[in-house]
């Protein structure tokens, strides 16, 4: 399963910042990302990337950006709809 984020929504970001920029939105912005999708594939064997192995030049880069791409198809991207569409499966209205 590939990242969960489309040209569309990537338009629909570029804008609304656009639009905070120029004072023409009328709200904050809260990136909303949420974790414990299914990736749809076995974890790769290379390390979670962080501090401890950063710099760790045994691990080759295909392995890293393996790493990295199933750790971001693990996420939700939440948008403002969808943001309001989970929080009103718990009853809260936003």
């Amino acid at each position: 399963m590939a990242i969960d984020f489309d040209p569309q929504r990537w338009s629909d970001v570029r804008e609304t910042y656009r639009r905070w920029w120029a004072r023409e939105l009328e709200r904050p912005i809260v990136p909303m990302i949420a974790f414990g999708r299914d990736p749809g594939r076995a974890q790769p064997a290379a390390p979670f990337l962080d501090q401890s192995n950063c710099a760790d030049l045994s691990i080759a880069p295909e392995d890293l950006i393996d790493r990295v791409d199933c750790d971001l198809s693990c996420r939700w991207f939440l948008g403002v709809d969808e943001a309001r569409k989970q929080l009103g499966r718990y009853g809260i209205t936003a």
